[in-house]
């Protein structure tokens, strides 16, 4: 996997703050499907938190569902949670590999698109199955490695710099949400596709978002109008029927529970183990 340079993360994302709920229909609508698989747990959580909150529209839609509760915005950006402004009345401007809160004090942990700006997705898991009470609920989306996947073949035609940031493998968060102590980990996929009429539509949308190249094996210096050009050319050849430039999201949908794992199950090194016996025969 490519290494992200955190730095430049914060940076783009900060620089992102003003401009970020502009062209935010992309994440507005995988948290809206998010939100539609939540209706299928019976919870009634006390406290929530929202990680990587952004400019808060999560917390104001998790506060519709759980007007009960209390709802919490978590980011690394502070400008982010300055710019969320009232959508975001309780917000805490803290990294998710170091949790501001007691063990055992949240019923439910909510994160849209955020995951795959963790610099330790291990340790964020980690810290996210401490805080969680019993039977507490953590639900995501990330984006998986087909995500950009036209973008990627374009530039690989120009030169072979990272211009695109590679996804973590569905089945290596599961196996990480396990090792980090969280229990029962379902994860699922679908794909999503975007069409833009101009790639640098969807350059100035990424710029926006705060969505920059921030690989840290990127060209270290500027791309020049004749690479840009290259890359044009190579995308051509994805435009569809309308001339239109498709971009393929891969959309990773998981939830997992916190509480003592089986005690059937023994789990090292994010591998799960269980005797044969436990296994259940279905009938067709």
């Amino acid at each position: 996997m490519t290494k992200l340079d955190q730095k430049r993360v914060h940076l783009a994302l900060e620089r992102a703050a003003t401009t970020f709920d502009e062209p935010d229909f992309f994440y507005a609508e995988i948290r809206s499907r998010l939100l539609e698989r939540l209706e299928l747990f019976r919870i009634k959580p006390q406290w929530v938190v929202d990680l990587g909150t952004g400019t808060g529209s999560g917390v104001s839609e998790l506060k519709q569902r759980f007007d009960d509760a209390s709802v919490i915005g978590i980011d690394a950006v502070l400008a982010m949670l300055q710019q969320a402004g009232s959508a975001c009345r309780l917000a805490v401007c803290a990294d998710s590999c170091q949790l501001p809160f007691p063990d055992n004090s949240i019923d439910l942990a909510f994160s849209n698109l955020a995951v795959q700006w963790f610099d330790n997705p291990n340790r964020a898991f980690e810290e996210i199955a401490r805080v969680l009470r019993k039977s507490g609920l953590f639900m995501f989306t990330t984006l998986g490695p087909g995500s950009f996947n036209e973008l990627r073949s374009a530039w690989a035609a120009v030169d072979t710099y990272a211009h695109v940031h590679d996804f973590e493998d569905m089945h290596n968060i599961g196996d990480a949400l396990i090792a980090a102590g969280l229990r029962d980990p379902v994860m699922d996929m679908e794909t999503v596709s975007v069409t833009y009429a101009d790639p640098t539509q969807l350059a100035d949308d990424l710029r926006l978002v705060g969505s920059t190249n921030s690989s840290s094996d990127r060209n270290p210096g500027l791309t020049g109008p004749f690479r840009w050009r290259r890359m044009l050319a190579a995308y051509d050849t994805y435009r569809d029927s309308a001339a239109r430039y498709p971009v393929t999201m891969e959309v990773i949908y998981g939830h997992a529970w916190a509480g003592e794992p089986d005690p059937g199950v023994s789990i090292s090194g994010g591998e799960a183990r269980f005797p044969l016996s436990r296994l259940k025969h279905r009938s067709r």
